[in-house]
């Protein structure tokens, strides 16, 4: 895990548009992480159409500016679906910031409907 974990605060620094998405310093104890960004829905609808279960926790869970993906790593998780995931997160930081903030304002039901579970 500390692998990803490393890749993907290597991925935050190269953000293009610079605290877009906030990966925590620390490596967390458990296996489930959190990408911290504005745009919750938008990266889980993301990583969901690629194959990923992932959740967006969003308010009135979480309190406004605290939004965030809501990732679970897994014992049976390969290094390739790992660093597929990071791939997946990283072009959807290529995305224009103008058509995520119009996504998200109006949502979508599979946003909504994301699985309770979330896994790799």
């Amino acid at each position: 895990m500390r692998s990803c974990y490393t890749k993907l605060q290597i991925l935050q620094k190269i953000d293009p548009h610079r605290a877009y998405l906030e990966v925590p310093s620390e490596c967390p104890e458990s296996p489930i992480l959190a990408l911290f960004t504005q745009h919750a829905r938008t990266l889980a609808a993301h990583c969901q159409k690629a194959g990923f279960i992932v959740r967006p926790v969003v308010p009135p869970t979480v309190p406004d500016g605290t939004e965030r993906v809501r990732v679970c790593l897994h014992a049976g998780n390969s290094p390739e679906e790992l660093d597929r995931f990071i791939d997946c997160v990283a072009q959807w930081l290529e995305v224009p910031l103008t058509s995520l903030a119009s996504h998200d304002s109006t949502g979508s039901s599979a946003d909504h409907e994301a699985t309770l579970s979330a896994k790799l």
